[in-house]
This record gives structure tokens, C-alpha cells and sequence, in this order.
């Protein structure tokens, strides 16, 4: 599993999330839970940069967040409502 550490003063941690290639959607979703479910964050409306489409930039507040594993999951978001696309998972560790 992948780890991020993130020192204490550290506000936000940006993510540059590869994107499946059938991703297609307009825009994006991301939802943000501990290893063991419970939802910490969400975010709509997410949109891929014109310049690289095979990448979703995320800006995950850190604040609150303790050392845990967690995992995001994305769904595309369509005319017939959000389609799971993908899970990343990591490990925070705070300095």
C-alpha cells in the first residue's frame, strides 16, 4: 500500500489520480473513508485538466484526518447518474 506522509503543518495533500481509460465522464466524484468504511470526505464536480486527461487532480484536506489507511473511491458523473470507476488506497502518516 502506498504511504503519504504528511508533516503536521500540512493543510492539504494534492493527488494526481491516474484515470481508468474508460473514463469518459464530464466530471467526477470522489468519496474519502477509513479502511474500516466510515466516510471522512467527499467532493463533486471534479474536472480533469484539458492539457492531460489521464490524470484527475484532488485537493484532500488533511485537517482532522488522523494516521490511518484510507480509500477514494471515483465514480464519473453521467447523464444516468455516477458510475464507479476506481479505488486508490494509501496509508496517511502524520510527522
Amino acid at each position: 500500500m502506498p504511504r503519504v506522509t504528511a508533516g503536521a503543518d500540512v493543510s492539504g495533500l494534492r493527488l494526481d489520480l491516474a484515470l481508468p481509460k474508460s473514463a469518459t465522464a464530464q466530471s467526477y466524484s470522489a468519496l474519502l473513508r477509513t479502511a474500516e468504511g466510515v466516510e471522512t470526505w467527499s467532493a463533486r464536480d471534479l474536472r480533469v485538466d484539458p492539457a492531460n486527461r489521464t490524470m484527475l487532480p484532488i485537493e484532500l484536506p488533511l485537517e482532522g484526518l488522523p494516521e490511518a489507511d484510507y480509500e477514494l473511491e471515483l465514480s464519473g458523473e453521467g447523464p444516468h447518474g455516477a458510475r464507479r470507476l476506481a479505488e486508490y488506497r494509501f496509508r496517511l502518516l502524520r510527522e
